[in-house]
């Protein structure tokens, strides 16, 4: 294992308070080797052979103290004489003094900062071919210390550097052109450059301590060379042994997060502390003292963490900012004023952290008077140096209007491109809102589909979660040059990355089979994930899924645990633990333990005032689910929910009444709840309007309610809105429409559309014909009691060749759901005739079924008055006159359902009884006496969907058989 570099020798470092200004510092450089205060480093010291030189190094020596006090004043007249002289290197060291300035214990030997005969000596330097002043140069530009940051002079100088073969102008405008600062944005330019300057460094290193530095870097981010922790590490203890402060820092930074190297913290603080005291590089200093406040591994130290903060302000403004933020949030009392104000002394010295920080308090007025322009100034600084956040915010504030106090006109163009510069320097949150502004084509000329695709894609690079999500659903739209098959793909990864939305997305297309082979097991998984993460409805279709695809008892051990991690989480779920406790009550993937599911509903409830929890709790009194059956108390809690505003209870005390037969008062619950956005009080409002049952019979309004409880996610008004576009009650008759409202009602948690997708896909209206899958959904939906489901099942495997045993159960179980269904519900009536009809499961009896028919009209339902209209037309053509009379009867009550093929029936009708009586047929039924009148509607499936109610839910619906949804129907309404 490699290993650092002599520790005992400065180990004791990390107690010391600081030599600081005041006297000499051992700077221990390598023989041969003389310490150069402007790059920070120890270099090679060149023989003297000239009187220029000469000056040069008792600069150094004077600005060092090396014969007592430091005396700057007399180091930088030295370095004049020297610069005059043409020394390039003084001109160099005396731009760096210049720049920083130097504080001394005589003030009168303090040498004061001052930008621009720093700059004049940087590009003295410069010109007379010495590359560390065209570096010079560039900091003075790219910090921005003549007033603004101007990126574009401190490319053009870093170019100089690099042409003069500097490694590190290479490497420094390689990063340029990576990140188009002051150039556009280059990345092929940017590798070229990494590669020349990785060669220049490898030849000075281990010699030269800052081409080690760099080297490092290079290593690490795999820049001109292949990327390797390991060898990155080893060029930083190289550089650090031969007196680069940058190269020690790494190192520190390098065991802070075991890159290359174990984790370990205190040496770290090691390495800063070196870095700092000994190499007098500031940022060891300024992470040091970050790494003290932290706390951890290394204990919290705030007076050493203080020394830290203010040796780096010492060394470079530039990193004052630790010093404000320790004034800021160190004991009471603390000065907000004096953080504002060297939180400003970073800032103008090019810290843009800093600036951040100060147009933060410019914009709040923290410590500082209020002053938006300087604010947006700050702010416009820090994205100009290169803070990410600092350009996110000024274009969330340019998008709104306002971003935390910084108050600004809305401008998305602008928006737009702080949102760019923040993504180009590699913010995630910046990419998103990029892609966002692109996608919906704002701050632009048009959608940008490619641009939103580019951001969204660098967003998802830099593990945002939406990001990853957002270019999903691009592709699945294939939108962007994308394939709609790649949607997978980008969800998966966004569902790692813990993107609740994207791991719905992802259940959604294995359930769905949607650019994937359907896969319930997947679904199953993906949908846990999500309700992990904290998605609600998800939660309640993890058992069914499992349960329906056969999941192994390992399988089902690791949802229930999903589901129990959930719910008991530090914000824990609500409606996992109601998933968990259906799981309980009703022994989908686990032992029955009703007792369980009612402390989970109960604590949900009354501890976390969960709204559907508190309905379960009501529904587990009225059904007895671990609690004696106490129908009164379930109505009580029904009753104090609803009027305390929760429509859902309204809901469910109106079930009851409904199923007390006081249609009256439930409809007007129904009404109130529905007007509250409750979708199953729509669907119920809808069938009484339809059914007329506490309410005017009225099929228009029942559609219009249907629409509404769909909008509002109801699985069964779907459905039955479904079937009025497919039949034409109300509604003009349209297959398509038809078709999309049943897949929105045959989902994982929801059957009662799926019938009727079955019989789409069986008979290849609206879709290509597909057998398999119109069994697959038959046996969902039989299996969920909807009788017509099994019938349709039975028809299917006869024509397919299916075992006679099996065909004949599915028959038997189909009458037998229609018997009980019409014990409640006119449209029961209306499949048992069919049966009697054809002969299904009994012997063909047409009186009876025209009977049945009849009764089913009688309860208002539109489809037993066409087939009993339709048996009298048979009867009237067969000599019975009557028949055309009951017919009209029957077609009439059609025709008030808004069916217009009963109105033409019904003309049709009148106009041959008016006619001679044909001939009589012996095979027609027996005369049936016409029908009262009223309106056709039914109520529905038994059960309701799963999809906005647990499985305790499903039970009161049956328990009081009311039927929310209505059953599916055969595809037309000619003749059942």
């Amino acid at each position: 294992m490699i290993r650092p570099v002599v520790l005992a020798s400065f180990a004791s470092l990390l107690l010391a308070v600081g030599a600081g200004s005041a006297g000499a510092v051992n700077r221990d450089c390598p023989p041969g080797l003389v310490w150069d205060p402007g790059q920070g480093a120890c270099i090679k010291k060149v023989k003297i052979k000239r009187k220029p030189l000469e000056m040069y190094y008792a600069a150094i020596e004077q600005l060092e103290g090396k014969n007592g006090t430091p005396d700057p004043a007399r180091g930088a007249s030295l370095l004049r004489q020297a610069c005059e002289a043409k020394e390039m290197a003084a001109c160099t060291l005396m731009g760096h003094v210049l720049m920083v300035g130097k504080s001394a214990a005589d003030p009168k030997r303090a040498v004061a900062p001052d930008a621009s005969g720093s700059l004049r000596s940087f590009t003295r330097a410069c010109d007379g071919g010495d590359a560390q002043g065209c570096l010079g140069m560039a900091d003075v530009h790219a910090r921005g210390l003549l007033g603004k940051v101007d990126q574009v002079l401190a490319t053009e100088a870093l170019e100089r550097a690099c042409t003069m073969q500097n490694g590190r102008g290479c490497y420094r405008l390689a990063e340029q052109y990576e990140k188009g600062r002051g150039v556009k944005a280059d990345i092929v330019r940017a590798r070229e450059l990494y590669k020349k300057a990785f060669g220049l460094l490898g030849a000075t290193c281990p010699s030269s301590g800052p081409s080690c530095y760099l080297l490092g870097l290079a290593y690490n981010r795999g820049a001109g060379t292949a990327a390797s922790a390991a060898k990155a590490f080893t060029a930083f203890e190289s550089g650090c042994s031969a007196g680069s402060g940058e190269a020690c820092f790494e190192l520190g930074k390098a065991y802070f997060w075991g890159d290359g190297i174990k984790t370990d913290k205190v040496k770290a603080v090691v390495y800063y502390d070196r870095s700092c005291w000994q190499y007098d590089y500031a940022l060891g200093c300024h992470d040091a003292g970050v790494t003290l406040v932290q706390g951890g591994e290394v204990p919290i130290d705030n007076a050493r963490a203080q020394r830290f903060g203010d040796r780096a302000c010492e060394l470079d403004k530039q990193q004052c900012e630790l010093r404000a933020y320790l004034i800021a949030t160190g004991p009471e009392p603390r000065d907000e004023a004096a953080a504002a104000s060297w939180y400003r002394v970073a800032c103008e010295n090019g810290n843009a952290t800093g600036c951040y920080s100060l147009g933060s308090r410019l914009a709040s007025g923290l410590g500082v008077g209020k002053d938006q322009g300087a604010a947006l100034a700050a702010f416009e600084r820090a994205c100009d140096g290169g803070h990410e956040a600092g350009c996110r915010r000024l274009g969330l504030a340019h998008y709104n209007g306002e971003s935390m106090g910084l108050k600004v006109t809305v401008d998305k163009v602008k928006a737009f491109r702080f949102f760019a510069r923040a993504c180009d320097g590699g913010d995630a949150e910046g990419c998103h809102w990029a892609g966002y502004l692109a996608e919906k084509g704002e701050g632009m000329a048009a959608v940008d589909d490619a641009l939103a695709v580019r951001a969204y894609t660098k967003g998802c690079t830099l593990e945002r979660g939406s990001s990853c999500e957002a270019v999903g659903r691009m592709a699945a739209a294939a939108r962007g040059g994308l394939e709609a098959k790649a949607a997978r793909e980008w969800w998966e990864k966004a569902c790692n990355l813990r993107d609740q939305d994207s791991c719905v997305n992802l259940g959604h297309r294995y359930y769905d089979g949607d650019g994937v082979d359907k896969d319930d097991l997947a679904a199953a998984g993906a949908f846990e994930r999500a309700c992990v993460l904290g998605a609600g409805r998800q939660c309640m279709w993890i058992a069914q899924l499992l349960k329906g695809a056969n999941a192994d008892a390992a399988r089902q051990k690791a949802a229930v645990e999903s589901l129990k991690t959930a719910c008991k989480s530090r914000a824990p779920n609500p409606k996992a633990c109601l998933a968990l406790a259906g799981v309980y009550a009703y022994g989908t993937i686990a032992e029955k333990e009703p007792r369980a599911a009612f402390d989970l509903v109960k604590d949900a409830c009354e501890q976390r005032k969960d709204q559907d929890a508190c309905i379960e709790l009501a529904n587990y009194y009225m059904t007895g689910v671990g609690v004696v059956p106490n129908v009164e108390e379930g109505k009580r809690r029904y009753q104090e929910q609803c009027d305390a505003g929760m429509a859902a209870s309204c809901t469910w005390l109106a079930l009851q009444l409904y199923k007390e037969q006081k249609y009256d008062v439930a409809a007007q619950l129904f009404a109130r709840a529905c007007t509250e956005k409750h979708a199953q009080a729509c669907t119920m409002i809808g069938f009484s309007h339809y059914a007329g049952q506490g309410v005017r019979w009225d099929v228009e309004a029942a559609a219009g309610e249907y629409q509404q409880g769909c909008e509002l996610g109801d699985a069964v008004s779907c459905s039955n809105l479904g079937e009025i576009y497919e039949i034409g009650y109300a509604r003009a008759k349209d297959l398509k429409k038809s078709l999309e409202l049943y897949q929105k009602a045959c989902t994982p948690t929801a059957t009662s559309g799926c019938w009727a997708v079955g019989r789409f896909y069986e008979h290849g209206w609206e879709v290509k014909a597909d057998p398999e899958r119109a069994e697959r959904e038959y046996r969902r939906a039989c299996e969920a009691d909807t009788g017509e489901a099994c019938q349709s099942l039975a028809a299917l495997l006869a024509k397919r060749g299916g075992k006679l045993k099996e065909i004949a159960k599915l028959n038997a179980r189909a009458f037998e759901l229609a018997t009980l269904q019409s014990k409640s519900n006119p449209y029961g009536f209306y499949v048992l005739g069919r049966y009697y009809r054809d002969g299904v499961t009994v012997l063909k009896d047409r009186a009876k079924a025209a009977e049945l028919f009849g009764k089913s009209c009688d309860g208002n339902e539109p489809q037993g008055c066409l087939n009993a209209g339709a048996l009298a037309m048979e009867r009237g053509r067969g000599g019975d006159k009557a028949g055309f009379e009951a017919a009209s009867v029957y077609y009439d009550k059609g025709c008030a359902a808004g069916v217009d093929e009963a109105c033409t029936e019904a003309a049709e009708a009148r106009k041959l009884g008016e006619g001679p009586a044909p001939s009589p047929s012996p095979s027609l039924p027996g005369k049936v006496a016409p029908r009262a009148g009223g309106c056709g509607c039914r109520a529905g499936q038994r059960g309701a969907e799963a999809g906005t109610a647990t499985a305790a839910l499903l039970g009161i619906i049956a328990m009081l058989g009311v039927l929310v949804g209505r059953s599916r129907r055969a595809r037309t309404g000619r003749r059942g």
